[in-house]
């Protein structure tokens, strides 16, 4: 309510809660209501604010120039090296799109979806498979259920996703059964048959 995000009315059933803003959140797409971007964090006091000890003065400036010269070593490593978390949020934004438009029930996401989403996100595979993957269920799922059916959860699709990599897991780990011809040839390169 402090940031004018909601506003809570009193009613004989109870506290209604209304959403304001609504349609601006919803032709952003997927934005974070609860942790919105411009929510900061007060800086605290400091204990000697009257100024009256020169030894903390001192002691504090001193903090204050190895804090500055910290943050620009700081602000050169970020500019140097890649951002995971930018790689795994355009990962994470292309997954609930892509749901979305399977969905085609609008642009609000449960925590479960999107707390599913992060989790396909930080799988192992490439998104572009990912994507593949995720229209290949819907598919399968549309025809099991009628064309007009849509999957209405993203867990859904993690469940799926994550059932398909165990198999593909498996498949690898089994060993192909060798043929009797096969066999004899290996034991004669060896040198065990001769």
């Amino acid at each position: 309510m402090k940031k004018g995000l909601i506003t809570a009315e009193e009613t004989n059933m109870g506290t209604l809660f209304t959403l304001l803003g609504c349609e601006e959140i919803q032709a952003k797409g997927f934005v974070d209501f609860f942790c919105p971007s411009f929510r900061g964090t007060k800086t605290e006091p400091t204990e000697n604010v009257g100024d009256t000890n020169q030894e903390q003065n001192q002691e504090r400036e001193k903090k204050e120039e190895r804090g500055e010269k910290e943050n620009d070593q700081a602000k050169h490593s970020k500019e140097t090296m890649p951002k995971p978390e930018f790689a795994q949020t355009r990962r994470t934004t292309a997954i609930t799109n892509r749901f979305i438009q399977f969905r085609n029930r609008g642009a609000a996401l449960s925590a479960k979806d999107m707390n599913a989403a992060e989790k396909i996100a930080l799988l192992e595979v490439p998104l572009e498979k990912i994507l593949s993957w995720m229209e290949e269920i819907q598919l399968n799922y549309g025809k099991k259920n009628g064309s007009e059916q849509s999957i209405t959860s993203l867990i859904y699709y993690e469940s799926a996703i994550m059932t398909r990599l165990a198999n593909a897991e498996t498949k690898a780990k089994k060993p192909q059964k060798e043929t009797l011809q096969d066999r004899i040839a290996r034991l004669e390169e060896q040198g065990i048959l001769g």
